[in-house]
């Protein structure tokens, strides 16, 4: 019916090690720690509604324990990584993994920087929740999840929520970060009044708005 896979972590990912919060000797320290799902299939002929997010459930329940038992440790966090060319991830993020960023294209041999694997999405899911005080990292380290007594005021909220919203044009989805940070300050207001008389930020945002994808579809607040 299916099978799942797991090896060693990625050495360096950008995107993760921003979101963990640690230096290089850190890294080199702690990597151990992280487990890889390098293989998760489930034949196309069968058809189970929810079957891969209860399977990734299922076994993220087994891991910690399977893992000591064989190793002699308990690993802190499991990444994996979505060919967004062929999936879109629905299973991991039903499971609730969180997806941290994205592949730059390289393997493991690429000393070159040839960049000729696929970019592929990065999605982790910390098996323990204190991981970061753990491995001994300062308060405040990574850019983890929103929680949810954060709200506004956390200083990324808009770039997380935000950044990676599929407009069709990189220059969109930043108008949309700066847009949506600017409007928290004062929500009670109309974009006209929060950009105290920046006339071509308040055209940028209606145009947005109004064409968030170059022509079809609507954006909300």
């Amino acid at each position: 019916m299916g099978a799942l896979g797991v090896a060693a972590p990625a050495l360096q990912l950008a995107d993760r090690d921003r979101w963990i919060g640690w230096d290089a000797e850190q890294r080199r320290a702690h990597l151990h720690g992280i487990v890889c799902l390098s293989r998760f299939l489930i034949r196309p002929s069968v058809a189970c509604h929810n079957l891969a997010s209860r399977v990734l459930s299922l076994a993220l329940e087994r891991l910690p324990e399977d893992f000591e038992q064989r190793y002699g440790y308990r690993p802190w966090l499991v990444e994996s990584f979505v060919d967004t060319t062929r999936f879109s991830g629905a299973s991991y993020r039903a499971a609730n993994w969180t997806r941290v960023g994205r592949t730059q294209g390289r393997g493991r041999q690429d000393r070159f920087t040839q960049r000729k694997e696929t970019i592929k999405d990065i999605y982790v899911y910390p098996l323990e929740k204190e991981f970061r005080a753990r491995l001994g990292l300062p308060e405040g380290a990574g850019l983890g999840p929103l929680g949810a007594a954060e709200g506004v005021d956390g200083e990324n909220w808009a770039e997380q929520e935000f950044g990676e919203a599929p407009l069709g044009d990189a220059r969109r989805s930043r108008r949309l970060v700066r847009s949506a940070a600017a409007q928290a300050q004062e929500p009670g207001r109309a974009f006209s009044g929060v950009a105290q008389g920046d006339w071509p930020a308040v055209k940028a945002y209606y145009r947005l708005i109004d064409h968030p994808d170059g022509g079809h579809g609507h954006v909300c607040f």
